[in-house]
Formats: C-alpha cells, sequence, structure tokens
C-alpha cells in the first residue's frame, strides 16, 4: 500500500479469525512496535504502523468529535503505534476509549524497563523529539518533559491492570527485552 508506510495487508491468516478480530498495540512506542508487526505480519496477519501520524490523528479526532476511531482500518487485524507526532498526542494511552470501542480487542502492552525507554525517546531524532516535546507542553527543561512520560506510563499501567481485573479486559504484555515476540503472537492467536 504506497500511501501507508509500514503498512502490510495479507488475505491468508495462518487461522481463521472472526472479521472483527482486532488487536492494538498499547505499549511504548520505539520499544519493538516494528518487531511485532514483522512477527503478526510472518503469522499471515495484516497490520498497520504509525501510518505518517494518521493512527494518532484519527484516535485523537475520535476523542475530540465522538466518532468510532479506526474505521478506515478495517482490513488491518494490528494497529500498532499509535501516535500523532504532530501535536504529541500518544493515542496509545488511550485504553479507555479504545475499550469503549473494541471491548473483545486484544490489548498488547509491549514495553521496556521505563528509564531506558525515557532515554530512547529523549535522543530520538537527535533530541529533536524532546526539543519538540517541551514546546508542545509548554515546559522549560528537558526533565519536566522526562517526568511527564513516566507519570503517563505509570498511569497507563495502573489503568490496565485495572481493566485486567475489573473488566477482564484481554491485555498482553510484552516484555521486549526477555520475551520472544513469537510468544505474544501465539498468546493473541489463543484469544481470537
Amino acid at each position: 500500500l504506497p500511501d501507508r508506510p509500514f503498512a502490510l495487508k495479507h488475505t491468508c491468516p495462518t487461522k481463521l479469525l472472526p472479521s472483527d478480530f482486532k488487536v492494538f498495540q498499547v505499549g511504548m512506542d520505539m520499544s519493538g512496535t516494528r518487531d511485532l508487526c514483522r512477527a503478526f505480519s510472518n503469522a499471515g496477519m495484516s497490520y498497520v504502523h504509525w501510518d505518517n501520524n494518521k493512527l494518532g490523528e484519527n484516535m485523537r479526532c475520535s476523542r475530540l468529535h465522538n466518532f468510532h476511531p479506526f474505521q478506515n482500518y478495517d482490513d488491518f487485524i494490528l494497529i500498532s503505534n499509535i501516535v500523532d507526532n504532530n501535536d504529541f498526542y500518544d493515542g496509545f494511552l488511550d485504553l479507555g476509549l479504545l475499550y469503549r470501542h473494541y471491548p473483545n480487542a486484544v490489548l498488547i502492552i509491549n514495553h521496556r524497563p521505563l528509564e531506558d525507554w525515557i532515554q530512547i525517546r529523549s535522543n530520538f531524532n537527535n533530541r529533536q523529539y524532546i526539543k519538540s516535546a517541551k514546546i508542545a507542553y509548554c515546559y522549560e527543561d528537558d526533565k519536566q518533559v522526562q517526568n511527564r512520560w513516566r507519570e503517563e506510563w505509570e498511569r497507563h499501567t495502573e489503568i490496565a491492570r485495572h481493566m485486567k481485573q475489573k473488566n477482564n479486559a484481554r491485555i498482553i504484555k510484552y516484555a521486549i527485552e526477555t520475551q520472544p515476540v513469537g510468544d505474544i503472537v501465539d498468546q493473541t492467536l489463543e484469544l481470537a
């Protein structure tokens, strides 16, 4: 699909899946998201990754205008890297919106050690990412941005834990440094 970078559509998954089967990568960006997409692709499942900020834009607009997110992405099983870097919207943190519209979806929370992720984000694109984040958040220094990212991630993991306990949400945790990505695909297929 030329107009969708990092998007791939397959027509025959390894297992007959329900037509409404959806998987969302709702963990850390810059933390194995492309590896996860490759693993899904190798298993014959379609994915879309980032899509030039369009995934994040779609989710942000869904929140603002109260419409069902990802209507233009029905052909994809895995939706990954839901961010809008133009407006610094981390859609992957918005579990409530996803769960409200996709209560049967599988949510994969990929993660690495928190401080490693903070450093990767801080250094991304020759430190332009954190410089732009300071402007977007109206912060004076890097530490304020990094503290915000820490707090958002801690709140995110607490919400996910609560959703799994209270609502029996289908959440899979994926520690990218210690778990084989193929195991995550297998766990996901078991929930289909």
